[in-house]
């Protein structure tokens, strides 16, 4: 065994057949080697050709995460492609969630979701000059949103099923609760992952690095809520795209004093305490009280 870890690491050339391992634990490698294969490549949408049959135990090498990320991707480029990926699953339930509120079926809930999760990094990228936008060339996202979508509504779908009658899970204190940690934490995410990607654009301009993380914080939320024709969440409750603005600002000024991975960690902290302090004491911004609007300022 020790001479197998020792050549998994690439510190021995001895071949498999000296590996004293049986021909059944050298189909189980062979086949967990072409699905590392597989998640390589496709989050960047290779996987146009099969992965070759072979017992080269070296291919799972020290440096995984270049291997992992289709060899192109440092510490950093791993950090933010995990929490685009946590981002895209908590934007792509809500998205779900609102298009089962309205009635939606299962195509129209599963589009909301994708929407949500990718709309805002879409928009972002055309205006900084991505083409075509990166969730085209990273499937990954989409399908990421897809699943998630489609898993929220069977979920539903089956509590609606049991509680006939019922307008299922809608409404609860402890549904909203965990519907507003879920939008705040995508919200984070994707705020700090907008100005990270303008950065990487090449610009050092405050106001498009600012632009890009607000856009990419609140542009799905803004197409999820035109699409189910609901008047954008962000215009009319809580501190939403101020937190966005805030967090953002704090990312970009900590960028180069404190490293970028704690900048975003520290955007990400701002804006989600504002929401928790936003919904704690029902901060809003301030707006003109007409007789039809009072019931929601009370919300």
């Amino acid at each position: 065994m020790a001479q197998l870890v020792e050549h998994i690491l690439g510190k021995d050339e001895v071949p498999s057949s000296n590996l004293g391992i049986s021909l059944k634990t050298r189909r189980l490698i062979e086949r967990s080697d072409a699905l590392f294969i597989f998640i390589s490549e496709f989050p960047y949408g290779r996987i146009d050709k099969p992965a070759p049959k072979c017992y080269n135990y070296r291919r799972i090498s020290p440096d995984f995460t270049k291997r992992m990320f289709n060899c192109t991707m440092d510490y950093f480029d791993t950090f933010i492609y995990i929490i685009e990926i946590i981002s895209i699953t908590v934007f792509g339930m809500s998205g779900a969630m609102v298009g089962i509120k309205k009635g939606m079926d299962l195509f129209g809930v599963i589009m909301l979701g994708i929407t949500t999760s990718v709309g805002g990094g879409i928009i972002r990228d055309f205006v900084l000059g991505f083409h075509p936008p990166k969730s085209f060339n990273r499937p990954a996202y989409a399908i990421t949103a897809a699943i998630t979508a489609l898993i929220t509504f069977i979920i539903e779908y089956r509590h609606h099923k049991k509680n006939a009658g019922s307008d299922g899970v809608h409404g609860t204190k402890f549904t909203d609760e965990v519907m507003f940690w879920i939008d705040s934490v995508g919200l984070a995410i994707y705020t700090v992952v907008g100005v990270a990607v303008g950065y990487e654009a090449g610009t050092d301009n405050f106001f498009v690095l600012l632009f890009s993380g607000v856009v990419t914080g609140v542009g799905g939320g803004l197409l999820r809520d035109v699409m189910a024709q609901n008047m954008p969440y962000i215009f009319v409750k809580h501190i939403y795209a101020s937190a966005c603005i805030v967090g953002s600002i704090v990312c970009i000024v900590l960028w180069d004093v404190s490293g970028r991975i704690i900048a975003m960690l520290a955007g990400c902290a701002a804006i989600m305490l504002l929401r928790f302090f936003a919904r704690k004491y029902r901060w809003n911004m301030p707006r003109v009280q007409f007789a039809e609007t009072q019931n929601d300022s009370k919300k």
